[in-house]
């Protein structure tokens, strides 16, 4: 019975929270409005429910309606921040801790080598006044290039005066920005940071110029006068050619091999400087391979005038030599038919005392020597006429044709030599087009070129025997 009794009075206490809650006014007892007091309960209801012991779990009430129909509207959101490349200058406010940002507006359409390059950076003088070591300091991004030793020349406000200049720690870099250079410029990406850390946000696009064209005409031209002046010297004179004929001949000698070597590298090594110069503005671009490839190619030249000086040298002491011989030999015959004839006049006269028999076997001998004299003047004649063939100046046959041949016709020294100088020559034009450095060559390839030198100085030795 008693157990009839607790559950009828749970019942009686439920139905009643139920109607409470139900007649309850709005916002009264909500968790969120706690300005409104929540309803006590009877006491002596609770008192009762407290002897009847545990009840059971009664179901949890609905969540009430939070507050009335305007606070249960929805918050708006918080707004961004604003953009401090949108804001004037009179109201940024930039926390001193904040990273700059570079700008897009007021950025110059075109950027060039060795000018001066002004950028918005928003922040930049509040943040520059905390941090003046990395202000200057400031790596400047070109397509992702960092480009260092950039020194902030002033700045005033968010206004950065950077002066780009090509310095030898960022070589590589400009070189990768300025290769294959024209007249049109190309698009680049700018960035602004500092080394060690990323770069500071927004970017700016821009049109880099690469070639000054009044510097290209003006370099071009002189280039051009030089090498036509060069040709027109050339053409009239022997300049590229193998000495000179003798007077009075309307022949010409043929094209010397190591000359026009040595004026192929000298024009290369002009034109690739003045390149160089006019999109870097450097004028130390010249590399230990430059020097190698000229002093190789002015060896070649020099040696190869050396041994033909001394080639004409021998052949002509050879040839002063024989004349000498031969007059000595016509002496010779002289004085012998001059004691012949006085022998034999003695010999006919057959004075007293005179041994006839002696005397004429000094007649025999006499004839004997003047023989042998005779048959070697006809000896130095044969040699002096074999010399003067031999010795014979060649003329030109053609460009192309006297730079690969010899007096035994196309040789394959000569061939080497000049294959090797144009396959270099080409590497070396595109190095420096792509790179705008002039190439530094390995030692043994250089190795090769010399040797090949060498071989065609040791082939000029037999070429005048």
């Amino acid at each position: 019975m008693w157990r009839s009794r607790v559950i009828a009075g749970l019942l009686v206490l439920l139905c009643q929270a139920s109607r409470a809650t139900a007649t309850q006014a709005p916002g009264a007892g909500d968790p969120a409005n706690p300005a409104l007091p929540a309803p006590k309960a009877d006491a002596p209801q609770a008192g009762a429910a407290a002897k009847a012991g545990p009840a059971a779990p009664a179901p949890a009430p609905k969540a009430a309606p939070a507050g009335p129909p305007e606070a249960r509207q929805q918050q708006p959101a918080a707004a961004p921040a604003p953009d401090p490349c949108e804001a004037s200058q009179s109201d940024q406010v930039v926390a001193s801790e904040a990273l700059p940002k570079l700008c897009d507006d007021a950025m110059p359409k075109v950027i060039e080598l060795k000018e001066d390059l002004i950028v918005r950076v928003a922040g930049f003088d509040v943040w520059a006044s905390k941090h003046p070591a990395d202000a200057q300091n400031l790596l400047l991004y070109i397509n992702g290039y960092p480009v260092k030793r950039l020194t902030a020349r002033d700045y005033e406000k968010d206004e950065v005066r950077l002066k780009l200049v090509r310095h030898p720690d960022s070589r590589a870099e400009w070189s990768e920005l300025l290769g294959e250079p024209s007249l049109s410029p190309r698009p680049v990406t700018l960035r602004l940071g500092i080394a060690g850390h990323p770069p500071f946000d927004g970017s700016a696009s821009v049109e880099l110029k690469t070639m000054d064209g009044w510097y290209l005409a003006f370099a071009g031209a002189a280039f051009a006068g030089l090498f036509l002046l060069f040709v027109m010297i050339a053409r009239g004179s022997d300049l590229l050619r193998e000495g000179r004929m003798p007077v009075g001949s309307t022949e010409r000698r043929p094209f010397s091999l190591g000359r026009t070597q040595m004026a192929v590298w000298f024009f290369i090594v002009i034109a690739s400087f003045l390149l160089i110069w006019i999109v870097t503005g450097a004028y130390d671009p010249l590399t230990a391979s430059v020097l190698a490839l000229i002093g190789i190619s002015a060896g070649t030249a020099l040696g190869a005038m050396v041994i033909d000086a001394n080639k004409e040298a021998a052949v002509d002491n050879r040839n002063d030599g024989l004349r000498n011989e031969r007059l000595k030999i016509d002496a010779d015959v002289a004085a012998l038919q001059a004691s012949l004839a006085q022998m034999q006049e003695q010999h006919a006269a057959a004075p007293p005392g005179v041994d006839i028999v002696a005397l004429g076997q000094r007649i025999a001998e006499r004839h004997v020597e003047i023989a042998g004299r005779v048959t070697r003047a006809q000896q130095v004649d044969d040699e002096l006429r074999a010399l003067g063939q031999r010795v014979q100046p060649l003329t030109s046959t053609g460009f192309w044709k006297d730079l690969l041949s010899d007096e035994n016709g196309v040789s394959f020294h000569r061939f080497q030599i000049m294959a090797w100088t144009v396959v270099l020559a080409v590497i070396f034009c595109v190095t420096v087009y792509e790179s705008l450095a002039m190439p530094d060559f390995d030692a043994k390839l250089l190795g090769l070129m010399g040797l090949s030198s060498g071989t065609y100085l040791g082939f000029k030795f037999p070429e005048v025997k």
